[in-house]
């Protein structure tokens, strides 16, 4: 139990160290000798992380808390199922950790093996959570979307892939632009999602992970 408990705290500072690591220096400029010269040893480290890429992992999957925050909004009882959904989004945009955290790791997103990681995790374990939002809005009245599955897929790919990486630049013109797209598109297919609150969010979200002024 002690051996279990201290391997724990073990996975907790190294992850701690290289949050602030990736924070300071990015991703990119930041090397695993960097985080063991923080007072690791380098069995330590690659005992419990095989590469820096596994590390920003599980750092990102923390600060997602997807499992935690998809169930906490499907089970707010005062709110139709589209403003549970919005909410969401909003929590998640206003989350100015992820956002610093990618900002220094976008060229990462480059690397086409590590792209289709990204992707592949999210049509797998956050496409089905937001399928299920729309299921219940349908049910509620606050959606009526023909086809759940399909437009919860457009939903995270712009969520999570576009906004999330941000793999190209665009200025805010053609930002809004492509907002206006998506929520035409989403109202469209029966999800009125985009809100101006939540609009106001992305570009706030984008010019922070870019750097735009």
């Amino acid at each position: 139990m002690t051996s279990k408990r201290d391997s724990e705290k073990t996975i907790a500072r190294i992850l701690e160290t290289a949050q602030k690591l990736f924070f300071e220096k990015g991703y990119d400029n930041t090397t695993m000798q960097d985080i063991i010269d923080y007072g690791f040893s380098k069995g330590s480290i690659y005992h419990h992380f095989k590469s820096k890429k596994e590390i920003f992992d599980h750092i990102m999957m923390g600060l997602e808390g997807q499992e935690n925050q998809f169930k906490y909004y499907l089970e707010l009882d005062d709110k139709t199922s589209l403003q549970r959904l919005r909410l969401l989004f909003l929590n998640r945009l206003n989350d100015y950790s992820k956002a610093d955290l990618l900002s220094g790791a976008r060229e990462m997103f480059n690397d086409p093996k590590i792209f289709g990681e990204l992707y592949q995790m999210n049509m797998t374990h956050v496409l089905p959570r937001i399928e299920q939002f729309i299921i219940e809005g349908n049910t509620d009245g606050s959606m009526q979307c023909q086809s759940p599955f399909e437009c919860a897929e457009l939903i995270t790919y712009f969520f999570s892939i576009w906004i999330g990486t941000m793999l190209y630049d665009v200025n805010i013109s053609q930002l809004k632009s492509k907002i206006e797209f998506y929520q035409s598109l989403f109202k469209g297919l029966g999800v009125d999602l985009l809100d101006a609150e939540l609009v106001e969010c992305i570009i706030v979200y984008y010019k922070r992970i870019t750097k735009v002024a």
